[in-house]
Parts: structure tokens; C-alpha cells; sequence
């Protein structure tokens, strides 16, 4: 639990401090704001989470021994996952078939959203209020 309240509370302190600079700096925090969790995420044990265990293994296992996306469309399995979560498995799953790299990427898309939010709501003066989305985002 330690490691991830220490990536949690980097990753914030790296927020804030982008909302403090401008120009390259900005962008400096910001980028290892959104690496470290995914760093953290694509190392992770795959024991550790219960996502990973209800659904994330079985799907990536399933999307990796598929041939096309039309087979994985019919498993019954896959009926209660959203097809873009699916989508994005196969989508990767094409490159490698190595888990870890799926949770990088897939934890590094989130974050690269987390940080659009981010800069949009700096730009309205409301940097403040996204540690406090932040906050909520990892807490839930």
C-alpha cells in the first residue's frame, strides 16, 4: 500500500507544481506526473487489485489468444464489458502480449486525460479543485 500512496502523493505534489510554472517546466511536471502512476501501474503484481482479478486478466487472456475482433465478440463472457475496454485490449494486445504493458499504456491513456483535464481547468484558475478530482479519482 505504501508504494502507491508514494506514487499518489509525487504525482499530486507534480501536479501542483505545474500549475505553479509556465512553459517547459509546466510540461516537465506534468509529464512525470502522468508517468509515475503509470510507471507503478505496468509494474504492479497481478495480485494486487480486485480489477484485475474480476476482469482484466480474463479479458486480456481471451483478447490475446483471439485471432480477430469479431470472435472476441461473441463470447457471452464479454457481454457486461464495454466494447471500447475490448477494443483497446485487442488493440494492444496486437503489439504484445505482455500484460504489464497493457496496464502501462492503458493506466498512461488515463492519466493523459487527467492531465488535459488538468490544463483546462488551470487554465480557468481552478488547479485547486483538480487535486481535489484527483484525489477523489484514486480514493473511489
Amino acid at each position: 500500500m505504501l508504494p502507491y500512496l508514494v506514487i499518489f502523493f509525487l504525482s499530486t505534489f507534480l501536479f501542483y507544481l505545474s500549475s505553479r510554472y509556465e512553459g517547459r517546466w509546466q510540461y516537465v511536471f506534468l509529464l512525470l506526473a502522468i508517468l509515475f502512476p503509470s510507471l507503478l501501474a505496468g509494474l504492479r503484481d497481478l495480485t494486487i487489485g480486485r480489477d484485475l482479478e474480476g476482469y482484466a486478466i480474463f479479458v486480456w487472456d481471451q483478447v490475446v489468444q483471439s485471432e480477430n475482433i469479431f470472435d472476441l465478440l461473441l463470447i457471452k463472457a464479454f457481454d457486461d464489458i464495454e466494447l471500447t475496454y475490448i477494443l483497446f485490449n485487442f488493440f494492444i494486445s496486437r503489439f504484445t502480449d505482455d500484460i504489464h504493458f497493457f496496464f502501462f499504456v492503458y493506466q498512461l491513456v488515463m492519466m493523459i486525460i487527467l492531465a488535459k483535464v488538468f490544463l483546462k481547468m488551470k487554465e480557468h484558475g481552478n488547479a485547486h479543485n483538480f487535486i481535489m478530482f484527483y484525489f477523489l479519482y484514486y480514493s473511489c
